[in-house]
């Protein structure tokens, strides 16, 4: 099951790609913060909690680094899972949502109306769950792209590092929290990545 998931996301090369190049460029990044950090000498920023995303270095050229590394890390997340959401996530749902509208429409001509909504009960059930989190998603996910291109607009790197940890990483951890719940509803013969259970019952 692992590896027939897996070999599916394959097929969408255009998205490989993509996250290919994410993956490089985050790599490439954390190389050089990595060479920041056992170089400098820091300090949690005493004004306020949300500061401590922002480690100040004395080195001025070193601060400016680790805060862009902050910013861009944010970044990376955000393209990739938006792009997963909207092109793999919500059409895979949505096919699942479909099939099993088809399901209540056959056992609805088969069976007597009271009969029939008892049967159906469940499928309605996670019908009516399934367009509530991809509606959840697909709104977070404009609301994801709408606070990047606010926290962007900023010039002061130290703000910049700010807003992409308080505005956008929310973002990040509520569609993570919907898809999870989708994952335990969607058919595993359709969900386009390896499940949290194969992951670590792999055969």
């Amino acid at each position: 099951m692992y590896f027939s998931n897996y070999l599916r996301i394959t097929e969408h090369s255009a998205f490989l790609s993509q996250a290919l190049g994410y993956l490089s460029q985050a790599l490439g990044i954390i190389s050089q913060a990595l060479g920041i950090f056992r170089g400098a000498s820091a300090e949690l920023h005493p004004k306020s909690h949300r500061h401590a995303v922002v480690l100040i270095v004395k080195n001025g050229h070193r601060w400016q680094s680790v805060r862009k590394w902050q910013v861009e890390k944010i970044q990376i997340e955000a393209r990739v899972l938006g792009d997963l959401s909207m092109n793999h996530i919500i059409p895979v749902a949505t096919r699942y949502q479909s099939a099993l509208l088809k399901n209540v429409d056959s056992v609805s001509t088969v069976f007597p109306i009271d009969k029939a909504e008892k049967l159906n009960a469940r499928n309605l059930k996670i019908i009516e769950e399934i367009a509530e989190r991809t509606s959840a998603i697909e709104k977070g996910v404009e609301e994801l792209v709408n606070a990047r291109k606010l926290a962007n607009k900023i010039q002061d790197e130290h703000e910049k590092a700010i807003a992409y940890h308080d505005k956008v990483e929310p973002f990040l951890d509520s569609i993570r929290y919907e898809i999870d719940k989708l994952e335990l509803i969607v058919d595993d013969a359709l969900w386009p990545l390896p499940k949290y259970r194969e992951l670590l019952f792999i055969r």
